[in-house]
């Protein structure tokens, strides 16, 4: 009998934040090719949310760490990526409430982060509520 996926959730969301200025949230490591990105905000705001990848190892010396006691467990040798990119295709732009949420297959990249773009001036008093990353493997 085949086993369900693992799934590995990293909610990044503790509480509202106004989309009236850029910002990205936390990497997450992604220890599995595939992944799904949400986010849910509400208001009418005025820009792009877009994902970032990076193929910077996990800690130095490249060494793998293994996806265990996720979601809450950071291994303490984990180091913060510096090289990113943003994933082509990821841009999705925004201008009232509603939802998003990215598929990702075959990633083969270490680390994914959801960011987000004003175009407002700051002026905007939308909120960005929920945006989790959930990883699927087997």
């Amino acid at each position: 009998m085949k086993q369900s996926p693992a799934n590995y959730c990293n909610y990044l969301v503790s509480s509202p934040i106004t989309l009236n200025t850029s910002f990205s949230l936390a990497w997450v490591p992604i220890y599995y090719k595939g992944y799904y990105v949400q986010a849910v905000w509400t208001g009418t705001p005025t820009g792009y949310f877009v994902l970032n990848a990076s193929g910077d190892a996990y800690q130095n010396g490249g060494t793998i760490i293994p996806a265990q006691n996720l979601p809450f467990y950071v291994p303490p040798s984990m180091i913060t990526p510096v090289n990113s990119s943003i994933i082509t295709g990821s841009q999705y732009n925004i201008t009232a409430a509603g939802s998003n949420a990215w598929n990702v297959y075959n990633a083969e990249y270490s680390w994914v982060q959801l960011a987000y773009v004003d175009s407002s001036g700051g002026t905007s008093t939308a909120t960005l509520n929920f945006a989790n990353i959930t990883q699927k493997g087997g």
